[in-house]
């Protein structure tokens, strides 16, 4: 399965990979370019349009992400505490140095693992 979803200077793709041992799948969710207030709606749409499913570990790809504003990050976090709670984990995978900062200031350290 594979998704795109676009808006105003942000791409989100959403692809679903086999894991090691082919027990379950891995979603991978990869943001490029600018999350803002401008697009904060089309990011959460395409969030919340995830099926989890049988999915296994869900992976967050944010080294394209080339800004996040507060309102962007906190979707995020949402998402992120809402997939784990179904028994997902998510990582984090290529944060910003701002990005990591921010897990940290909001201890989400536990919600959005940095691998």
């Amino acid at each position: 399965m594979t998704t795109e979803h676009r808006a105003s200077a942000l791409a989100v793709h959403i692809e679903s990979v086999p894991q090691t041992g082919g027990i379950s799948n891995a979603l991978w969710i990869t943001l490029r370019g600018d999350a803002d207030r401008t697009n904060v709606h089309q990011l959460q749409t395409a969030l919340c349009g995830i099926e989890l499913g049988d999915q296994g570990d869900v992976h967050l790809q944010l080294a394209e992400l080339t800004f996040c504003d507060i309102e962007a990050f906190r979707r995020l976090a949402t998402f992120a505490q809402n997939t784990m709670d179904k028994g997902h984990p998510v990582f984090a995978h290529g944060a910003s140095s701002v990005i990591r900062k921010m897990i940290t200031l909001f201890d989400l350290q536990d919600t959005l693992k940095l691998p």
